[in-house]
């Protein structure tokens, strides 16, 4: 009897263990999606700052004489525009970083933890099965 007990408290705390990684790696998996909606964004930005940018440039060429548009020196917004250019840029970079750091061995090491502890329990259960069995057929 009290050797169930003992298995059903092991058995208890690995299910415990278990909803405990399964939140890690919900989280995990929430940042991954998140840094990768971040550098999808950031790649956008940099797509229509690089487009911009020859825009404002062509218009400078095409025209040398000192234009505004939306009451700005075409100058001051190509410098307005290279300035995010670089922040987006530096943002990426840290993304990368991120990324790198969260990387996929920490969510394969969670999973791999998950699977060693569902093992366990399912090991426990069916001891716990057994040792019921022969109390009840004796």
């Amino acid at each position: 009897m009290k050797t169930i007990d003992k298995l059903s408290q092991k058995s208890l705390a690995l299910r415990y263990k278990l909803v405990q990684l399964d939140l890690q790696i919900n989280r995990l998996q929430g940042r991954v999606k998140e840094l990768e909606d971040e550098e999808h964004f950031c790649l956008a930005d940099l797509d229509f700052l690089k487009i911009y940018i020859k825009q404002l440039e062509q218009l400078i060429i095409e025209n040398p004489d000192p234009q505004h548009i939306y009451d700005q020196p075409i100058h001051k917004q190509i410098a307005q525009a290279r300035n995010k250019w670089n922040r987006t840029k530096t943002k990426l970079a840290e993304i990368h970083k991120r990324q790198q750091n969260m990387s996929s061995i920490k969510l394969l090491a969670k999973l791999f933890l998950r699977d060693q502890a569902q093992t366990q329990l399912d090991q426990i259960q069916a001891l716990i099965r057994q040792m019921e069995k022969k109390k009840r057929s004796l």
